[in-house]
């Protein structure tokens, strides 16, 4: 599903080149489940955005699902991410005056799904994060671990291929943070392809493949 050949991406700061990524070749399967880990700067988030269609590599190949990320316009790009790609960070990245329902709803909205079907897949993705109780809280009316919830079913609700998930513990407690892990690997279980990016060792130890990124190589 995902194939990188010879990807590397070079930064321009001046007269400066910073290798975030050096010459990386990664191939993830459907259905997989692949942790990356890394120090700080080591080059892990560089390549989820790539992957994610966020950003494109300086060299090499990066395709998803047989297509060529760099060479899709950006109307091509934004319906790969809306189609294949689901994204949870670790800092929510919920918009604090709309309430549960209204933030998973957004992606529908903007992909023109009409409303009586909005309706039915944000009720559906808010029951099985188990946060249909909640949907009418605003962000600041929830817990860290119920916003996570609730970025989870956004990124479940255009039903992606792939979910990239970067550092979706790392601001929760432990009990927490191992209540989102479990989440995020019944989904996998489901058939979702899930990417996790993160620097802590129990989570990244729970893949199906782990992948240590140092100084931009694998």
């Amino acid at each position: 599903m995902i194939n990188c050949e010879n990807l590397s991406k070079i930064y321009s700061i001046g007269n400066e080149k910073i290798v975030a990524l050096d010459n990386i070749n990664l191939n993830i399967k459907k259905g997989e489940f692949v942790s990356v880990v890394g120090a700080s700067g080591s080059g892990k988030s560089t390549l989820m955005n790539i992957i994610g269609a966020l950003d494109t590599q300086t060299k090499g190949s990066c395709k998803i699902n047989g297509r060529e990320i760099s060479k899709l316009s950006q109307d091509e790009l934004s319906t790969l991410r809306s189609r294949y790609i689901g994204f949870v960070f670790q800092g929510f990245n919920l918009i604090p005056t709309l309430t549960a329902y209204e933030n998973v709803e957004l992606p529908l909205i903007y992909k023109k799904v009409p409303r009586a079907k909005r309706k039915k897949i944000v009720n559906k993705a808010l029951k099985e994060v188990s946060m249909t109780e909640r949907k009418n809280h605003l962000p600041t009316q929830l817990s860290g671990g119920q916003n996570q919830r609730v970025a989870i079913a956004r990124a479940l609700s255009l039903n992606p291929k792939i979910i990239l998930a970067d550092e979706p513990t790392g601001s929760l407690d432990v009990k927490t943070g191992n209540d989102i892990l479990n989440l995020l690997i019944r989904f996998n279980k489901k058939g979702k392809t899930l990417i996790i990016v993160t620097h802590d060792m129990n989570v990244a130890k729970r893949a199906d493949r782990q992948i240590e990124i140092i100084d931009g190589k694998i």
